[in-house]
């Protein structure tokens, strides 16, 4: 009798999920059994947890991921939501007339700040006594003052030797005045010594100074003469060498004699059937030495301009630019 060739049958590992297979032996030639196979069970996942990652109020988290340390599995890992601030005032203080408010506000969660402004709040005014003209008061904070302007644009006033040209404006409640300044820059001294050795003077102002015991020992070239006209003197202008400092000495006094041309002239408007309109306005010019005179045609009834609302102080008001 011939004997059986057994051989081995192989086996399958268990896994997670599936069963596996333990080892046996057959004869390969008639299949009879020596060593018969026996099922394993499958292992079942061996888990490992990650932990959650907790949501912040701009951020958003990640639930717990649970997976497995043998195979692919994965379970969990949902996004969470970001919680969003939650602000609460911590502070602040309320608008005043003159000054602005604000309130703080601060997360619970993370501490974030942020604040809100508001705006002054302005005055409102009441009359004292009920005479607009006599004062008035703040209902909300009390503040008194002598008049609520009304102000009246006026001919704008030129450049000086320390500041620029600027607008003008006259109160027509209380006469007050004020200036708000335009483009253009100041005209600068315009020095003039009138004595060998003395103080220098300003033409345009009341400045004076010293021309000795400057840092510079000042050396002039041969001085340019300028001839006299209308509001000018004639003068002899030196200019330094070394520095190019300038200053002049005058030689004769101002003819005082303007020669006005007229330049335009704009009647006033509405103002002469008593109702509101535009003032009239004539502009002159010296056609020697280039001086611009202006005057205001204003239309009066009981002393109060119907058109602009300017007092009977003057109705002519002169803008002569300065010498120099």
């Amino acid at each position: 009798m011939k004997e059986h060739n057994y051989v081995t049958v192989p086996g399958k590992e268990s896994t997670c999920t599936e069963t596996g297979l333990t080892v046996g032996m057959s004869c390969s030639v008639c299949n009879k059994v020596k060593l018969e196979q026996y099922e394993t069970p499958a292992l079942g996942h061996d888990i490992v947890e990650d932990p959650e990652v907790p949501a912040t109020c701009t951020e958003p988290g990640k639930a717990a991921v649970q997976h497995c340390s043998r195979c692919n599995y994965t379970a969990g890992g949902e996004e969470i939501a970001a919680t969003g601030h939650s602000y609460s005032y911590v502070g602040g203080s309320s608008a005043s007339c003159t000054a602005g408010g604000y309130s703080a506000y601060r997360c619970a969660n993370c501490g974030d700040t942020y604040s809100e402004s508001s705006d002054a709040l302005g005055h409102q005014w009441e009359a004292i006594e009920g005479n607009p003209y006599n004062g008035f008061a703040c209902s909300r904070c009390g503040e008194e003052t002598k008049c609520v302007h009304n102000w009246v644009k006026q001919p704008d006033i030129g450049a000086s030797c320390e500041y620029g040209p600027c607008e003008f404006y006259i109160c027509s409640n209380c006469s007050e005045t004020k200036t708000n300044p335009l483009s253009g820059d100041p005209l600068g001294h315009n020095w003039v010594l009138y004595e060998d050795g003395g103080e220098l003077h300003c033409t345009r102002c009341s400045a004076t100074k010293n021309l000795t015991g400057s840092e510079c020992e000042h050396e002039c070239a041969e001085p340019i003469k300028q001839e006299a006209i209308c509001n000018d003197s004639g003068y002899l202008i030196y200019t330094c060498t070394l520095c190019g400092f300038k200053y002049s000495m005058v030689t004769e006094p101002p003819t005082q004699n303007h020669s006005w041309v007229a330049d335009s002239k704009t009647e006033p408007e509405g103002g002469g059937q008593g109702e509101q309109g535009a003032d009239g306005i004539v502009i002159e010019k010296c056609s020697v030495c280039g001086t611009i005179r202006t005057t205001t045609i204003h239309v009066y009834k009981d002393g109060v301009c119907v058109n602009c609302g300017s007092k009977e102080m003057t109705d002519e008001y002169v803008t002569e630019p300065p010498v120099g």
